[in-house]
């Protein structure tokens, strides 16, 4: 199937990570044209940088949008593989989320590029509630649609690289909020882990840290300034990390790391060779899974 990446709209969702020029080299190393790749930055609560992020997909009118948050790292192949997917299913299916690799918790999970047809949000810009409804604007946006009939798939396919190379301040921020949000086991989990590579990685060492600053200080979702984050480094002495200077030298390697690492991902071998084997074999999962929400 020849597919029209000028038709693909990118939507890179940032609020100043590390990583922001990074994504954006990824997304382009997947074929996207620049001018087609926008950004929606330092919009708060999420809910408004989502309303903002779908107003701009109806602007551009094109046929697919990827919304990609600026911690990710897209693999290649991922934005093509995903909309060929998406040409072989049913128009009624709106929205797909991909696989990740997450770099804190050292597990694959449900997040990546997230691909809505476009013209479905015309209906689903009107759901979203702000966060004094539900905490995950873009989740509940989904569930109220599937109400409606357009239908969501898991797309089980590991697409990106997520909260590698952050800055050391987001990932104390990010480890808080997550530890706080997750349940006992996932928590036991977390401790676990951050405490057997904090001596080997500097970023588990944060992490670490974090986990015992937010005990000590009762702080469950830390809103602080990049002063404040400075105070607490220096009393920690921790070091924060210098912008990104090489993207293509930082690109290949954390493609490097996929090739070490390659027991964690399922479908290694094939996001390099086999792709139309395995995008059939994960379409006709698919379809056995809509078969009773939606006639094919």
């Amino acid at each position: 199937m020849s597919l029209d990446l000028d038709d693909i709209l990118v939507v890179i969702r940032s609020t100043g990570e590390r990583t922001e020029k990074l994504c954006e080299y990824a997304v382009l190393q997947n074929g996207i044209d620049k001018e087609n790749i926008i950004y929606v930055k330092n919009i708060s609560p999420f809910s408004k940088a989502l309303e903002e992020g779908y107003k701009l997909a109806l602007e551009y009118g094109k046929k697919y949008t990827f919304f990609i948050d600026a911690d990710m790292i897209i693999l290649p192949n991922t934005l093509g593989v995903m909309v060929e997917a998406m040409e072989r299913l049913p128009n009624k299916i709106f929205f797909m989320n991909p696989l990740a690799y997450d770099y804190l918790s050292g597990l694959i999970i449900r997040n990546g590029p997230r691909l809505y047809r476009t013209s479905h949000l015309q209906v689903a810009i009107k759901l979203i509630q702000d966060e004094s409804v539900s905490l995950r604007p873009e989740t509940f946006v989904v569930k109220r649609m599937r109400r409606l009939g357009y239908l969501s798939i898991d797309f089980d396919y590991p697409s990106a690289l997520h909260e590698f190379e952050q800055y050391r301040r987001d990932i104390f921020r990010r480890v808080i909020t997550r530890y706080f949000k997750s349940s006992s086991t996932t928590r036991k989990y977390l401790e676990s882990r951050f405490e057997k590579l904090r001596k080997t990685n500097l970023d588990f060492e944060v992490a670490y840290l974090a986990i015992e600053y937010a005990r000590k200080n009762k702080v469950k979702k830390p809103k602080l300034s990049y002063d404040q984050y400075q105070e607490i480094f220096k009393e920690l002495n921790i070091e924060e990390k210098k912008e990104i200077n090489n993207l293509e030298l930082t690109y290949r390697e954390l493609l490097e790391f996929i090739k070490d690492n390659k027991d964690k991902f399922i479908y290694y071998k094939e996001m390099y060779s086999g792709l139309s084997n395995l995008l059939n074999a994960i379409l006709n999962k698919i379809r056995e899974d809509l078969k009773s929400a939606v006639k094919l």
